[in-house]
């Protein structure tokens, strides 16, 4: 499993990767992008919207972060964000003139994302919280510990909930880390906030405690032997 989302890696980090003229800080929407009607209710072209909409909402968001507004240290937060507005604002027009759509399509779209790439970023995690899970686990039934079944159990419930939660904040980092090399900009600014695990945290904290214990159970079952 390992090995399958090492070599997926490219592909996470590719996927609607944006890239050349792409990436400005000047609020321009690329010439050479090529304009054509889009019907919504093809999955093709609802993922082309998507991407074109992040694209310039990435745009909207280097644009501001060049601006005065974000370079001074004493920078006014309500003039960047209206820095940030009115570029993206600009650029969904453009968008939705190119493709014949509302700007309010192009807007929504910005939230549409590639569930089977989110779900190998996952997996990738998931692989690596395994490993991690596997080498500190057996630290748990260290002497008396592993003789008191009881005792052990306590202690594996207890090490796999703060084990959800150490598995949510380093999620979080993971996923964000990822994003931004997808994207290629350091800076997600409010876009943090529409990645999976923020959206699903729960999900998140009960996967990662119930990995741990069934780890840490395997190598109770190790200790006792």
């Amino acid at each position: 499993m390992i090995t399958r989302a090492a070599a997926l890696l490219p592909a996470i980090l590719t996927a609607g990767c944006m890239a050349g003229p792409y990436k400005n800080a000047n609020c321009e929407w690329p010439a050479s992008h090529a304009a054509a009607r889009l019907d919504l209710s093809s999955s093709g072209d609802t993922r082309h919207l998507a991407d074109d909409a992040q694209t310039a909402e990435d745009l909207a968001i280097r644009h501001a972060d060049a601006s005065a507004a974000r370079a001074s240290h004493s920078r006014d937060v309500g003039e960047y964000q209206a820095v940030r507005e009115r570029c993206k604002a600009a650029l969904f027009t453009i968008v939705a003139g190119q493709h014949d759509v509302s700007d309010a399509a192009v807007a929504a779209a910005v939230a549409d994302r590639r569930e089977w790439l989110d779900a190998l970023v996952f997996l990738g995690f998931a692989a690596l919280f395994a490993i991690i899970a596997n080498q500190v686990s057996p630290l748990i039934f260290r002497g008396a510990i592993a003789d008191s079944p009881a005792f052990a159990a306590s202690m594996l419930v207890v090490a796999a909930l703060a084990a959800g939660g150490a598995g949510v904040l380093s999620g979080d980092v993971w996923f964000g880390l990822v994003e931004s090399l997808r994207i290629g900009n350091g800076h997600m600014s409010y876009r943090v906030d529409r990645l999976p695990i923020r959206q699903h945290w729960r999900v998140a904290f009960a996967a990662c405690s119930v990995l741990f214990a069934a780890v840490s159970a395997v190598q109770y079952r190790k200790a006792r032997s």
